[in-house]
C-alpha cells in the first residue's frame, strides 16, 4: 500500500480544534465524505463545555470516523483531532506534544500500527482537575499519553488518570491492555512495561 496521501481534509472541531482526515492510496473520496459528516455531527451534538467533555467527544468522533472508513474498505488512513489520533493500516510515527510547549513541540515520537493514541496534560485540564492534581506535588501528572485499540476508552481513562498521582495512575492502568507514557510535574518520564512493542523513542 502506498504511503502517498490520496486526499486530506481539515475540519474545525469544537473549541477551535483542527481535525485532519487523511486517506492513503486507493479511492476513498466517498468514505471520507461520510466520515467527515459523522465528525461534524458529533461536534454539533457534543457541546464541549469543558476539556473533559471535549476529550470524550474527540475520542468518539475519531473512533466513529475510523469505523466508517474501515467499513468502506479503506485500509490506510490517519485521523487526528487535536491530540487524539486513530491510525488505520501501516505503522506510522506519531509526535507527542511537550507539556506546556508550543503546538508541534514534541518531546518524543511513537510508532503505532492499527492503534489509537490519546494525550492530555495539566495545561489542558479544567480548574477542578488542576486543583486535585496540586495535592500530588512533583508526582502529579503534567502530561499523559495512552496507546490502545479504542479512542473512546482511552479518552475516558485519560480524563480519570490525569488527575491522579503517578503511582495511582499506573495502578489504574495495571489491569488494562493500554500502554502509557507519563510525565510528572517534576519532569520525570515513565512508561509502562509493554511500550517497547510500539518503539517509542525520545526526541532529539
Amino acid at each position: 500500500m502506498t504511503n502517498k496521501a490520496y486526499q486530506t481534509q481539515k475540519i474545525f472541531f469544537a473549541l477551535g480544534t483542527v481535525c485532519t482526515l487523511t486517506v492513503f492510496g486507493g479511492d476513498g473520496i466517498h468514505a471520507m465524505t461520510k466520515a467527515k459528516a459523522r465528525i461534524l455531527e458529533i461536534d454539533r451534538k457534543g457541546g464541549c463545555l469543558n476539556p473533559a467533555v471535549c476529550m470524550m467527544s474527540k475520542g468518539y468522533a475519531a473512533q466513529e470516523a475510523g469505523q466508517i472508513l474501515k467499513q468502506s474498505d479503506v485500509r490506510e488512513a490517519l485521523i487526528v483531532i487535536g491530540e487524539t489520533v486513530v491510525n488505520i493500516g501501516s505503522k506510522r510515527r506519531i509526535g507527542l506534544q511537550k507539556p506546556f510547549g508550543k503546538a508541534g513541540d514534541n518531546f518524543a515520537y511513537i510508532d503505532v500500527e492499527e492503534k489509537a493514541v490519546v494525550s492530555t496534560g495539566l495545561y489542558q485540564q479544567g480548574f477542578e482537575q488542576q486543583s486535585r492534581s496540586d495535592r500530588h506535588g512533583d508526582n502529579a501528572l503534567a502530561g499523559l499519553t495512552l496507546i490502545g485499540d479504542n479512542a473512546v476508552k482511552l479518552s475516558a481513562l485519560c480524563n480519570t488518570a490525569s488527575a491522579l498521582s503517578l503511582s495511582d495512575a499506573m495502578a489504574l492502568l495495571n489491569d488494562t491492555e493500554v500502554e502509557a507514557i507519563f510525565i510528572t510535574r517534576g519532569q520525570k518520564v515513565v512508561t509502562t512495561n509493554g511500550l517497547q512493542k510500539h518503539a517509542a523513542r525520545q526526541a532529539a
